[in-house]
């Protein structure tokens, strides 16, 4: 079940981290940030299910800065399936930026999960080289607008 549990982890930060670079392209479909919402749920059911037992205890046991880390970014996914357009980016973006965070510090000082820490940092990088160019794209698209 570890294994199932984890592959949904690294399958819903890729599509985070996916989510966030196409909404800077504002390209980002309502059905997919569906799914990788759904992803992403899944995980956090499966790790309260398989590694904690249910119990708040076990969830908060290294201390609370990791549970409250991760459900942190949690409730900005879920918030952002009812959000505008523009909040909805915000709360994507920040939660991506929240879980690489988190992910970069877990996979590197807990022995269960350092498997990840390459495919992890892999990924933090390429969402974010992906979030840069939209970003420098979009500024330079605005220049040329605003040029005579």
């Amino acid at each position: 079940m570890d294994t199932l549990t984890f592959a949904l982890a690294m399958a819903g930060y890729l599509g985070l981290a996916l989510s966030s670079v196409l909404i800077v392209h504002g390209r980002l479909g309502v059905r997919f940030w569906q799914l990788v919402t759904a992803i992403i749920v899944a995980h956090v059911l499966m790790v309260w299910w398989v590694r904690y037992g249910w119990d708040p205890a076990q969830a908060t046991r290294r201390g609370p800065a990791g549970f409250i880390v991760f459900h942190s970014a949690l409730a900005m996914v879920l918030l952002s399936l009812r959000a505008s357009e523009k909040f909805r980016r915000n709360l994507i973006l920040l939660s991506f930026a929240i879980v690489t965070i988190g992910a970069l510090g877990a996979t590197a000082r807990d022995s269960s999960v350092a498997m990840y820490r390459v495919p992890v940092a892999a990924t933090s990088l390429l969402g974010l080289a992906g979030i840069t160019a939209g970003i420098v794209r979009r500024r330079r698209t605005v220049r040329r607008e605003r040029s005579p």
